[in-house]
């Protein structure tokens, strides 16, 4: 009998070891694999987004970049450089070279995108007086100076420079390419109450220089 409890002890413990061993095993490997997984995964996908430079954003522009459209986009950048200081990016003329179908220029630190008119495009250029249906603020340290400028360069003056109630000292022009652009310096800054206050007391002084009506 001591025989036979013997050889059924040294049978049995193999048997439920294995078992535990398998398990421990089959529960280990996955983990292992997963941590593994989770750490090569973001380091692939940086390398490859570090290697082909998408952001989505360009770098240098911003979420809103005006896109304007000319009869001689050319000739805007030309003026646009003797005006504003600005600084040009890329132009990317139309196969038969004679207009323009992108360009990119810098003014101050935001971008502008130009364009000649063209039978794909959907908007027209300024085709006379009050034609255009934007106009384009520049907020610059000097509103003065940088609207002398534009007028100087060749630019009409619509509304002199001047104190503005909401905290501005600004006026407005309008580039030989009918183009119209506010220009402006931030003077005061005001609450919204103060603000508030200030269009109140524009209105009355507006309304006492307006003709009586009939």
């Amino acid at each position: 009998m001591a025989t036979t409890k013997r050889s059924t002890a040294k049978k049995s413990t193999p048997k439920k070891a294995a078992p535990a061993k398998k398990a421990a095993a089959k529960k280990a490997a996955p983990a292992k694999k997963t941590a593994a997984a989770k750490k090569a995964a973001p380091a692939k996908k940086t390398a490859a987004a570090k290697k082909v430079g998408v952001k989505g954003v360009p770098a240098g522009w911003h979420t809103l970049t005006p896109a304007l459209v000319y009869t001689n986009a050319t000739e805007a950048i030309a003026w646009y450089r003797k005006a504003f200081s600005a600084k040009v990016l890329r132009v990317m003329m139309a196969p038969d070279g004679k207009s323009v179908w992108h360009a990119a220029i810098r003014i101050g630190d935001s971008i502008l995108h130009l364009n000649d008119e063209g039978p794909m495009g959907t908007s027209v250029a300024p085709h006379g007086p009050r034609t255009t249906t934007s106009n384009i603020q520049l907020y610059v340290t000097h509103a003065d100076k940088w609207a002398k400028r534009a007028v100087e360069a060749g630019a009409t003056l619509v509304m002199p420079v001047s104190d503005m109630f909401w905290g501005d000292r600004m006026g407005v022009i309008t580039d030989p390419f009918g183009h119209s652009w506010t220009i402006a310096t931030l003077t005061r800054v005001l609450t919204n109450a103060q603000m508030r206050k200030a269009g109140e007391a524009f209105a009355k002084t507006m309304a006492q220089h307006q003709p009586p009506q009939d």
